[in-house]
């Protein structure tokens, strides 16, 4: 169906996910992973990292084009 995704489907984008972050350098890791998986706001995240609410920001969203670019090929997932 589309807009499902299968067991392994998902399986394989988060190995994805996981194998892209893993190449991340520790900082720019770091920021998504409490963005993301921690649910941290840019000030939260800003203060642990002692950086910029704008640089943290700045480096979300270079961080979300580039986990795009390297998960291009696999299934699109679609919330419904």
């Amino acid at each position: 169906m589309p807009g499902h995704i299968s067991k392994m489907d998902r399986e394989n984008l988060f190995q994805e996910i996981r194998s892209a972050l893993l190449q991340w350098p520790e900082l720019e890791r770091g920021i998504f992973s409490q963005a993301h998986y921690g649910g941290k706001s840019l000030e939260e995240i800003s203060r642990s990292v002692q950086l910029d609410v704008k640089d943290v920001s700045a480096i979300l969203k270079a961080c979300g084009r580039r986990l795009n670019a390297s998960i291009r090929g696999l299934p699109q997932i679609t919330c419904q």
